[in-house]
C-alpha cells in the first residue's frame, strides 16, 4: 500500500469502522483508495467505539507510515449516521468522497469524481454504479 510518488487530488475519503467490521474487507477497501490512479490527500476514518484487537492491530499499522490518514475515535459506539456527521466535520477538503469498510473502488473512481464534480454543471453530489459480489 505505497503512496510514495503518487500524485493526490484535494478530496477527503470518509468511512467509519465499528468492532463489527470485516477486517479483510476493510484491508482491501483501504488498499482500493490507496491504489487509486489519483489519491486523496485526507482519509478520515471514524471509529466508532471499542475495535476487536485485530482492528486495531491493523490501524495502528496505518498509522505509522500514513500522513494521508486521520482517525477520529469515540468511545462508545453512535452509529452510521451520528459517526459520519462526526466524520465530515473532521474533513478538511470541500469534496468528500464516502466509503464503506466492506467498498472495493475502483482505480479511475477519485478522478472521475472529481473531474465531474468541477466540470460546468453545477454539480453538488455525485452517485455510481456498484458492483455487488459475494
Amino acid at each position: 500500500m505505497s503512496i510514495i510518488g503518487k500524485q493526490t487530488l484535494p478530496i477527503s475519503c470518509l468511512c467509519s469502522i465499528y468492532q463489527k467490521t470485516n477486517l479483510n474487507e476493510f484491508i482491501l477497501s483501504i488498499d482500493s483508495i490507496l491504489s487509486q490512479q489519483f489519491i486523496p490527500d485526507e482519509i478520515v476514518i471514524v471509529l466508532d467505539g471499542a475495535l476487536t484487537p485485530e482492528l486495531e492491530h491493523f490501524i495502528n499499522y496505518l498509522k505509522k507510515d500514513n500522513n494521508i490518514l486521520k482517525f477520529i475515535s469515540l468511545e462508545k459506539n453512535k452509529g452510521l449516521g451520528l459517526a459520519l456527521e462526526i466524520g465530515v466535520k473532521k474533513c478538511t477538503n470541500n469534496i468528500i468522497a464516502r466509503f464503506d469498510s466492506d467498498d472495493i473502488n475502483l482505480k479511475d473512481r477519485l478522478k472521475k469524481q472529481y473531474d465531474k464534480i468541477n466540470s460546468k454543471e453545477n454539480l453538488s453530489i455525485i452517485g455510481s454504479k456498484v458492483i455487488e459480489y459475494n
